[in-house]
C-alpha cells in the first residue's frame, strides 16, 4: 500500500475499531467506502484483531457489494418526498457530467421527470420503488399503462383524496407536458434519466443487490449503525463499476449523515456513541 494509506488510514481505522470494543453502548459505528475494492480485507483483519481479547466485532460487520448477502435499495426512502429523492439524483447526474459542458437545463428537466416518475411508481406499487421501476417506466413507456389503470380507478371512485391529487399531478406532467414536447426534447430528457437508471438494469447481480423486492431487503439501515455500532463497508471497484459506485457511495453517505444528525431528536436513539 501507499505510504499515506499505511501510515494514516490503516492507523486511524485500527484505532477506531479498537476503541471501546467491549462496550456495547459506546463502541463506534462507522461507514467505510472501499471504492477500490482492496481495503475491505484489511478492515476485516483489523476487526479480527479487535476481537482477540474482546467479545469480537465481526458480528457488527455489514458488507454491501454486488452479489453479496445484503440487499440495499437506495430509493426506498418512504419518509422523503419525491422531490428530495429527485434532487439527490440530480446531484449525482451532475457528477457524471463534470467537464462535459453539460447544459443544466436538461438536468432540471430530468430532475422534474424523476420526481414525477417516483410519484407514479409509488402510487402503483404500494409506496415501494426501485431504480428498475423508474427505468421501465421511462424507457419502456410503462407510465402510459399506469396512467390508464389509474384513470379507471378514478372513474370508479377508488382513489383516496391524496392518491387522486398525486394522480392528477403525474397525469398532467406526462400527458400535457412531456408527451406534448418535441421528440428531440423527449429523447434528451429520457437519456438524462436512463443513463443513470440503466446502471441498475443491465446486470442481474446488480438488480438483485440494489433493486430487490421489498420483502428481500435486509440492510438494517444507518439508525441501526448509530444505535448499535455497526461497521458498514461498501466494497465496489470504481474502475469496474464507475457510475454505480458513485451512485451507491453518494446515497450511503447521505443516509449515514442523515441518521447521525437526526439521532439528536429521534426517540430511543443512542446519543452516547461516538
Amino acid at each position: 500500500p501507499a505510504g499515506k494509506t499505511y501510515g494514516a488510514l490503516y492507523s486511524y481505522t485500527r484505532q477506531f475499531l479498537h476503541y471501546r470494543r467491549d462496550d456495547p453502548e459506546r463502541k463506534p459505528g462507522i461507514l467505510i467506502l472501499d471504492v477500490k475494492g482492496n481495503y475491505c480485507d484489511q478492515v476485516l483483519q483489523f476487526v479480527a484483531e479487535a476481537g482477540q481479547n474482546a467479545t469480537g466485532r465481526m458480528q457488527d460487520v455489514i458488507i454491501i457489494e454486488i452479489g453479496g448477502q445484503y440487499r440495499y435499495n437506495p430509493l426506498h426512502k418512504p419518509l422523503l418526498r419525491p422531490q428530495v429523492l429527485a434532487n439527490r439524483l440530480r446531484v449525482i447526474l451532475e457528477t457524471f457530467s463534470i467537464g462535459k459542458n453539460h447544459d443544466t437545463y436538461w438536468l432540471d428537466k430530468a430532475e422534474f421527470m424523476i420526481a414525477e416518475a417516483i410519484k407514479l411508481a409509488r402510487l402503483v406499487h404500494g409506496g415501494y420503488v426501485t431504480f428498475e421501476d423508474i427505468d421501465r417506466l421511462i424507457r419502456r413507456k410503462e407510465y402510459q399503462g399506469h396512467l390508464a389503470q389509474l384513470a379507471r380507478k378514478e372513474r370508479a371512485g377508488l382513489l383516496s383524496p391524496e392518491e387522486l391529487e398525486t394522480y392528477i399531478s403525474v397525469r398532467d406532467f406526462f400527458t400535457y407536458e412531456f408527451e406534448q414536447s418535441d421528440e428531440r426534447v423527449r429523447n434528451i430528457i429520457e437519456s438524462e434519466v436512463t443513463r443513470m437508471t440503466a446502471t441498475f438494469t443491465t446486470d442481474p447481480d446488480i438488480r438483485r443487490s440494489f433493486c430487490a423486492p421489498q420483502e428481500e431487503l435486509n440492510f438494517p439501515g444507518f439508525d441501526d449503525l448509530v444505535d448499535h455500532g455497526k461497521i458498514v463497508i461498501l466494497r465496489m471497484n470504481a474502475e469496474e463499476y464507475q457510475n454505480l459506485a458513485k451512485i451507491i457511495s453518494t446515497y450511503l453517505k447521505l443516509d449515514f449523515q442523515s441518521s447521525v444528525m437526526t439521532r439528536l431528536v429521534r426517540p430511543g436513539a443512542n446519543r452516547l456513541r461516538p
